[in-house]
């Protein structure tokens, strides 16, 4: 993303700048008409949305992971993950500056048939940053925001935001995010994981990215029920994802964590009996590839 949540983000997850259509004028005020229209007739109380989605231990489907990734128009951001049942994460940034970004994330089936993910359950914030890259102050402007992802197989998606219509007339298009990933992942030897799983190594290397960008973009309601609880971050035990989320709300990796994040390719990872290691250690993983130690945040 161009920021994480997730000015962090923005030199997390985007690498790469890629074309896009041309959006409307109504889209380049995102912050300012959001605020106005929404602040006004909704009230900003925090809601937390959770799922008992089991993440793929032995395969993802190639028709939802071939949509998984990040995409990019102008200065927003999508990161899409679906699941091996079909069930997709969503969370969108849009900077408006250095400092500050929307963010909204949401979640909901994705449907073969038409090729897109309805949702209902959307949260939508504005994030401001501190001259650290920390999240100084979030507002929450709404919590049951409605849409559609539009998926298509050109690598590009479309995205009906039914609140304030911001993202009319604007396509995303998939950043490619390391040249050699989709050539490298599941290559070489396939017993490489062997020590710490049963998965494939293409599932424990697919799995890990997706972990990874949701770190670099503090993204931690996405990564809630794929953590094995109980578990201890920063000397405090979480026993579950309720109080996980609570617990990592505002928090982000250090730079140098992000950094570190930013540069692991997730391919042919370190694993010993401890664990299955991304980055420099920012997660490990167990056999059943869940997240059982998160560090390096700020």
């Amino acid at each position: 993303m161009n920021k994480k949540i997730m000015a962090v983000v923005a030199a997390g997850s985007m690498l790469f700048m890629t074309a896009c259509s041309e959006a409307s004028d109504a889209s380049e005020s995102l912050i300012e008409s959001t605020s106005e229209s929404v602040v006004a007739t909704t009230a900003t109380t925090t809601t937390t949305t959770t799922t008992t989605e089991t993440y793929p231990t032995m395969g993802i489907e190639p028709e939802y992971s071939f949509y998984n990734g990040t995409y990019e128009c102008e200065r927003a951001d999508v990161e899409l993950m679906i699941d091996e049942t079909g069930f997709a994460y969503i969370t969108v940034t849009w900077a408006d500056s250095a400092s500050s970004e929307a963010r909204w994330t949401m979640s909901g089936d994705y449907d073969e048939a038409s090729n897109s993910i309805s949702y209902s359950d959307c949260i939508m914030s504005l994030v401001n940053y501190n001259d650290d890259g920390q999240i100084d102050h979030e507002e929450e402007l709404f919590t049951d925001g409605t849409g559609v992802i539009q998926l298509s197989d050109d690598a590009t998606l479309t995205w009906q935001e039914d609140v304030n219509n911001q993202a009319d007339g604007m396509v995303f298009t998939k950043v490619n995010e390391s040249d050699n990933f989709e050539e490298a992942v599941g290559q070489g030897d396939p017993e490489h994981y062997s020590l710490v799983t049963d998965a494939d190594k293409e599932t424990v290397e697919r799995t890990a990215r997706y972990y990874r960008d949701a770190y670099i973009a503090g993204d931690w309601t996405m990564l809630a029920s794929f953590v094995s609880y109980p578990i201890v971050i920063s000397e405090t035990e979480i026993a579950d994802e309720a109080a996980f989320i609570e617990f990592m709300d505002g928090r982000t990796g250090s730079p140098e964590d992000i950094e570190a994040m930013q540069e692991d390719t997730c391919i042919d990872m370190m694993c010993n009996i401890d664990g299955i290691m991304i980055g420099q250690g920012e997660i490990w993983l167990d056999g059943d590839l869940k997240i059982i130690a998160i560090n390096g945040l700020g």
